[in-house]
């Protein structure tokens, strides 16, 4: 029974295509740390601005239904900065998950391939009456690459679906701050 399965450069190559794959992870996530730093800092940069120049008008405000006017109508770029911002964030996290599957669904079909590849190998001899064995695991290896296909498609169809709502989301609270804006409250002063 001969079972030489993998040669010492198979197994280096192994290594130095697993090292690769770490980095490109590696790098994607820090790619994305980095871009997610960056736009705290803006973000953050652009509120402390926004506040500064803020109060700086309500000092201005003649009487208390400008304030209230003044108060009111700083509140809408507010949300539409907000929602800008989440969805430039899930926008980041989207591209990091789909790097990183990418990644790892290169290195789980090269395992299905490999495996595969060692079964039909003629070097890979087994006993006698060990075919139905066999048999089975190859059919096992190509029910686990039909299933994490279909994971992916499934997983596809769940972003396409999470972007879409949302996308409706942001539309109605952007349209929510628009209603508000037209029924912007009065101050009333006893007399």
């Amino acid at each position: 029974m001969n079972l030489k399965l993998v040669t010492p450069e198979e197994c280096v190559a192994l290594a130095e295509g697993n090292v690769e794959s770490s980095v490109s992870v590696i790098n994607s996530l820090m790619v994305s740390v980095e871009r997610i730093v960056a736009l705290n800092l803006d973000f953050g940069r652009t509120l402390l601005e926004q506040s500064i120049s803020h109060a700086k008008t309500l000092f201005a405000a003649k009487d208390a239904q400008a304030l209230l006017a003044l108060q009111h109508s700083a509140s809408q770029p507010d949300v539409g900065r907000i929602v800008e911002y989440s969805n430039t964030v899930f926008d980041i996290v989207t591209q990091t998950h789909e790097d990183i599957s990418r990644a790892f669904e290169e290195k789980l079909v090269d395992a299905g391939k490999r495996i595969t590849s060692t079964l039909q190998n003629p070097a890979f001899r087994v006993p006698g009456g060990s075919d139905q064995s066999i048999a089975a695991l190859r059919g096992a290896v190509g029910g686990a690459d039909a299933a994490y296909e279909h994971m992916g498609k499934a997983f596809v169809q769940f972003m396409a679906l999470g972007q879409a709502q949302i996308a409706a989301a942001t539309r109605m609270a952007l349209e929510a701050v628009g209603e508000g804006a037209k029924r912007q409250p009065r101050l009333r002063l006893a007399a």
